[in-house]
Formats: structure tokens, sequence, C-alpha cells
């Protein structure tokens, strides 16, 4: 077989792997209350990054498939919901995620209440970011407002 990095080998598949959805949540209070409703530590579930608070946002977590079973991970979507977050789709893999897994990200963005003199400069600023990308600055929508308390700490250990 092959190892989810691209090794040869024989597999293991050792890690629940699924998708944590959420909406209107900082990250550390989304894995503290995940942890807590599957009666882990938040360490043990990893993740390869941060997402924004101020979104609608997925990302991929791993859990030691030892200690949760995929039947157990969906049930806890009954003590999510209130929460604003969902899991899904677990499927065994090989390895743990760690922060720097990550490879990158996609957006889907939703322009509202765009005026019709305003839709060459958007089409001129989406053309720039398709040639140029842009720079991902860490700011209110990633990890809350004000940044004081827990958004300037994790600002701060980041930079």
């Amino acid at each position: 077989g092959v190892w989810g990095d691209g090794r040869a080998g024989e597999f293991h598949p050792e890690w629940l792997q699924f998708t944590l959805k959420k909406e209107g949540v900082e990250q550390l209070d989304a894995l503290t209350k995940l942890a807590e409703t599957l009666r882990l530590r938040v360490g043990d579930i990893g993740t390869a990054g941060i997402k924004d608070k101020v979104a609608i946002t997925m990302q991929f977590c791993t859990v030691d498939a030892s200690r949760l079973s995929a039947t157990k991970l969906l049930a806890a979507n009954a003590r999510l919901a209130g929460a604003c977050m969902e899991v899904s789709c677990p499927y065994k893999v090989a390895r743990p995620l760690n922060v720097g897994d990550l490879r990158g990200n996609r957006f889907d963005i939703t322009v509202r209440q765009l005026a019709p003199f305003e839709h060459a400069t958007l089409e001129a600023a989406v053309t720039a970011v398709r040639s140029n990308g842009f720079i991902n600055y860490f700011g209110t929508q990633r990890v809350g407002m004000p940044l004081v308390g827990r958004g300037a700490d994790v600002q701060a250990e980041t930079v």
C-alpha cells in the first residue's frame, strides 16, 4: 500500500480523519468544545492550521482511531449544533495532521450589494488576485475582536 504522505510500504490506518465545519467560532474555542464533547484533550486533535473566526470554515482534523470511532464522532453532532459546529466524513488515515501540513486554502467569496458601476473594479481585483495571490493578514477575521486576550496572544505567538 501507500501511506497518506506518499511513502511506499504497508498501510496501517491508525488515525481517524474528519471534516470540522464551524461558523463564527474562534479556532481554539471550536477545538475546546469538540474535545469536551468527545471527551478528549485539545492536544489529541490534529489540525494543519488555524481557520478564521468570521467565516464559515471547513478543515480536516485527526484523532487517534483507537480512542474514537466514526460512530461516536458523528453522534457528537447533536451536541455541537448549538455551538455552530458540525463534524462529517470520517475515514482512517496513516498519520495525524500537524501544524505545517497545510498545502493551501481555497475560498468561496460571496459579494453582495455590488453596484453596477463597481463590476469593472471587482473584475480587475479578481484578475490581480489570480495573477499575484494576496497576503493573508492575521487580523480580526482570524482570531476575533478586539485583539486583546486570546486574539492578541495568538497573533503575538504567530508573529
